[in-house]
C-alpha cells in the first residue's frame, strides 16, 4: 500500500506553486523591483506559506478520505 495518487498530485502542485513564487521573487530582485531585505523575507515566507497550506489541504483530504466520525441514522420504520 503506497501513497494515494491525489496526495502525490496535490503535493506536486503545492511545490510548483512555491517554486514559481520563489522564482518570481528572485527575478523581481534581479530587476530591482524589490529590495534585498524584502526578497529575503519573501524567500522565507513562501515555503512556510506553502507548507502550512499544504498541511491544511492534506488534513482536510485525509479527514474526507477516512472520516473519524461516521454518521448514524435512526431507524425509519
Amino acid at each position: 500500500m503506497g501513497v494515494p495518487q491525489p496526495v502525490v498530485h496535490g503535493t506536486t502542485i503545492y511545490i510548483s506553486i512555491v517554486l514559481a513564487f520563489s522564482i518570481m521573487t528572485l527575478f523581481a530582485r534581479c530587476l530591482g523591483v524589490c529590495k534585498k531585505d524584502n526578497a529575503q523575507i519573501a524567500l522565507v515566507l513562501y515555503p512556510l506559506m506553502g507548507f502550512c497550506a499544504w498541511l491544511l489541504w492534506l488534513c482536510s483530504w485525509m479527514h474526507q478520505w477516512h472520516p473519524l466520525l461516521v454518521p448514524t441514522y435512526p431507524d425509519s420504520e
